[in-house]
């Protein structure tokens, strides 16, 4: 019909004939029926991923453009209804609204409402209402052929329908709508402006339409071509909450039930009743798929809440309980403890706790490795946990040493039930495994706290294995002189009596000190230093090591800032303490130079679970730092050690480095570990180098720094920028590699 307005336009200024005829005439058609086809096309053909929209839309329009070029070749005149001319203009609106639908749910979030499916509803059930109440009016005073009159009430009743389907896809505020919708409903707007026009003209008895009806299907065709110049997207809108399309659904639902029914009473319109009732049967569809969806959603949200649950409980469950063995953590277990000892002291009871230490264990590690003694800690776990009554608490306090809480227990009771613990560990498969126990009991008197108890259990266990293995003690006010050194090492920690002395190690090849190994030492109140052998076995067995090596830490990293070459020996606890390394890191984030500041492990470290050793050591290596395996070669701990963390230095114990001078089976001992050591391109210290034979022979063995009393004693370390003699008592380079907060 766009084409036919040019060719009028051309017809009236260039005195064309009226009828067919003329190639001029011919080809202007021609390309006026083309022209918005082919821009159509070509814009299209952009848009990547509503391809098939577009095509449903272009074939719309080529249908109509070829039933244009029939009206204006073959018919010229409304005569009849229907042509092959109105199937082929008509075709443009099924592939339009198919096009449209297809565009909705290609460019539209896939969460939102099906605004096709709801739109064509809406459609139906609005033409089938203005059929009802308006066309029909507009054909009562028809004069011309009513079926033709019919016939052309086709045209605004799908334009009617296919701008209601766009209007649903564009007015609700679900979405922000990208220009092609709004280029086709101006489009679609305009087309049906002019098909009521001539629906009109056509009801009045005229047959050809006027130069104005040509205009306005012209101007209809380009503004739809148009559309395709611009994205068709749908993005999300918060404003929107589903509302005004659900309530405007199901409006549309009903209204088809009410003019269905109306018409089938009275005038049993047959294009009323299948609009209406099409209109029903979708939006009931419509329903219907939308009862489903939401079945479909809330399992899956049931789904997602169980999930959530699931992984709720197994947090709490981690939280709460040693990821080894499953009993209760430290954490979990003094906790349950300090809510037993307030029930005793609300209710006058009685209650025992029991600690539980396995007989050589270390023997299973050292022999067997880390994994045989995991199985080992898991057995025992299980022997212990049926060997207690149900009301009874279970938890594993850190390495192989287990605590078991038992409410309503007296001091005959407790014995009993370390007897029983005892029994069921040494009915382990293994025969090498025992245990000891030390027992303390609380009730209603004194203020006692969780931590007082755990020094006590701890103490009584203390003789309990100074006795000898598979011991039974019960805490009656023993081991004062241990708890005294408790509350000393507490009072020194408060009061920062503590202090750090530096030995050096030496480079054997040039006699230069490479770095220092920091020794730690605590003051009494007098100022007159505590030997390390005195306080701490004691820190480590109560619990306060962590406290003394995150001073020793602190103190490294001031020392490390002004220019010495240190490094520190972190315990196992140690290794567990997030913000050890998070002191670090910050430190190094201010630019300390971690090659400066690095660390050690030893068989002593109380290294437990190998897989937290390798946690703590990649977190250091990956912060620069580098680390040391001190006591090397003193059981199969070290080869486990060696295989699982990233370290850069060997430090061989002085027990073997003392017997190179004068025993065979050092010598080869010490040479292995160098060759090894050399193979994994990492260094060796030999510890304990006291006189020039043992230095003499770990020259010749290789070995490449040595440290001991003839190469420097432990020097006080004074604050760091007092003593510029002392600063350049040691040549420091960026290759030192390790110091280490000695145990001697």
């Amino acid at each position: 019909m766009g084409g036919t307005l040019l060719v009028g336009l051309g017809q009236a200024t260039l005195g064309f004939p009226a009828a067919p005829g003329g190639a001029l005439a011919g080809a202007i058609v021609v390309i006026a029926l083309t022209l918005p086809i082919a821009a159509f096309a070509l814009c299209a053909a952009g848009r990547r991923g509503q391809g098939w929209g577009w095509v449903l839309i272009g074939a719309g329009l080529i249908l109509n453009s070829a039933g244009e070029a029939y009206f204006y070749f073959v018919q010229r005149t409304l005569t009849a209804f229907p042509t092959a001319g109105d199937f082929l203009c008509l075709g443009l609106f099924p592939f339009m609204i198919a096009g449209i639908v297809l565009l909705v749910h290609g460019g539209r979030d896939r969460r939102g409402p099906s605004i096709g499916t709801d739109g064509l509803v809406i459609a139906l059930a609005v033409g089938a209402l203005t059929y009802e109440l308006i066309f029909q009016a507009l054909l009562g005073g028809a004069n011309g052929s009513w079926k033709l009159a019919d016939g052309q009430l086709a045209y605004p009743a799908l334009d009617l329908g296919t701008l209601i389907v766009l209007a649903v896809v564009c007015i609700p505020s679900r979405f922000r709508v990208d220009a092609a919708y709004l280029w086709l409903m101006a489009g679609i707007a305009v087309l049906l402006v002019t098909d009521v026009a001539n629906l009109q003209q056509t009801a009045r008895g005229v047959t050809a339409p006027g130069l104005a009806l040509y205009f306005g299907w012209a101007i209809a065709i380009v503004l739809l071509s148009a559309s395709s110049r611009s994205d068709a997207r749908l993005t999300s809108s918060d404003a929107f909450r589903g509302s005004p399309l659900r309530l405007a659904l199901g409006g549309a639902i009903l209204l088809a039930l009410g003019v269905l029914l109306y018409d089938a009473m009275h005038d049993r319109n047959p294009v009323v009743t299948a609009a209406s009732g099409s209109a029903l049967l979708l939006g009931l569809v419509r329903l219907f798929r939308t009862l489903t969806e939401n079945n479909r959603l809330l399992g899956e949200r049931d789904e997602v809440i169980a999930k959530q649950r699931r992984m709720q409980s197994q947090l709490r469950f981690q939280a709460d309980h040693d990821s080894l063995t499953g009993l209760h953590n430290r954490r979990r277990f003094a906790e349950r403890a300090d809510e037993q000892i307030r029930l005793c002291r609300r209710y006058g009871r009685t209650a025992a706790l029991l600690f539980v230490d396995l007989d050589s264990f270390k023997f299973v590690n050292d022999s067997f490795g880390h994994p045989a003694g995991d199985r080992v800690l898991r057995d025992v776990a299980e022997a212990i946990a049926t060997s207690v009554r149900s009301t009874d608490v279970v938890g594993r306090l850190g390495g192989d040493e287990f605590a078991v809480l038992l409410p309503e227990a007296d001091e005959a009771g407790a014995v009993q039930t370390a007897e029983t613990l005892i029994a069921a560990v040494r009915s382990h498969r293994d025969p090498t495994i025992g245990a000891s126990v030390g027992v303390v009991l609380f009730g209603s008197g004194g203020e006692r706290t969780v931590e007082d108890l755990f020094v006590a259990a701890d103490l009584a266990l203390y003789e309990a294995k100074d006795a000898g293995n598979g011991g039974i003690r019960v805490f009656k006010g023993q081991g004062g002189h241990r708890l005294a050194w408790v509350d000393r090492i507490r009072a020194a920690l408060a009061e920062k009596r503590l202090a750090l002395s530096a030995q050096p190690i030496v480079d054997l090849k040039t006699g230069d000190t490479v770095r220092e190994e920091l020794l730690v030492r605590m003051l009494d109140r007098d100022g007159n230093e505590i030997p390390p052998d005195a306080f701490l076995p004691t820190a480590e067995r109560f619990g306060l090591i962590a406290d003394i090596d995150r001073f020793a830490v602190e103190r490294g990293i001031d020392l490390a800032r002004g220019g010495r070459a240190v490094a520190v020996n972190v315990s196992g606890p140690s290794m567990t303490d997030r913000t050890l390394v998070d002191t670090v890191a910050a430190a190094v984030h201010r630019g300390l130079d971690p090659h400066m500041l690095s660390f050690e492990l030893t068989e002593t470290s109380g290294v437990s679970n190998i897989e937290t050793a390798r946690r703590f050591a990649g977190y250091l290596e990956a912060l620069g730092c580098e680390l040391a395996l001190d006591d090397f070669g003193t059981g199969f701990s070290s080869l486990s050690y060696l295989n699982h963390l990233p370290v850069q230095t060997l430090k061989i114990d002085t027990e073997f480095v003392r017997g190179v001078g004068h025993g065979a089976f050092d010598r080869y001992l010490v040479r292995m570990i160098v060759n090894l050591a050399h193979r994994l391109n990492q260094k060796t210290v030999a510890e304990g180098i006291e006189d020039e034979a043992t230095l003499s022979m770990v020259r010749e063995l290789e070995v490449d720094y040595g440290q001991g009393f003839l190469l420097g004693a432990p020097e006080p370390i004074e604050p760091p920028g007092e003593s510029p003699a002392r600063k350049r008592r040691a040549t420091i380079g960026k290759s030192a590699a390790c110091a280490t907060l000695r145990r001697p």
